[in-house]
């Protein structure tokens, strides 16, 4: 669990590096890869927020709706 963790973590912090450069939609890919790691992790409130982060930038590209995160 510790190298999912560690990819995790690297997902987290280019979603945000991504933020800062003002480019949304490469944050919402890594926010969607980090939302599916942390769901296979057994963390949902990682992952939830990852979900919120996306839904707040674009309400229609809910990752749920393929199903690609389990809730």
């Amino acid at each position: 669990m510790s190298d999912q963790v560690d990819r995790l973590a690297i997902y987290l912090h280019l979603a945000k590096a991504s933020e800062k450069r003002r480019r949304m939609h490469v944050r919402d890919r890594f926010l969607v890869l980090a939302a599916v790691l942390a769901a296979r992790a057994d963390l949902p409130r990682i992952a939830a927020y990852c979900r919120q982060r996306i839904m707040e930038h674009n309400p229609q590209g809910n990752p749920y709706h393929s199903g690609l995160i389990i809730d």
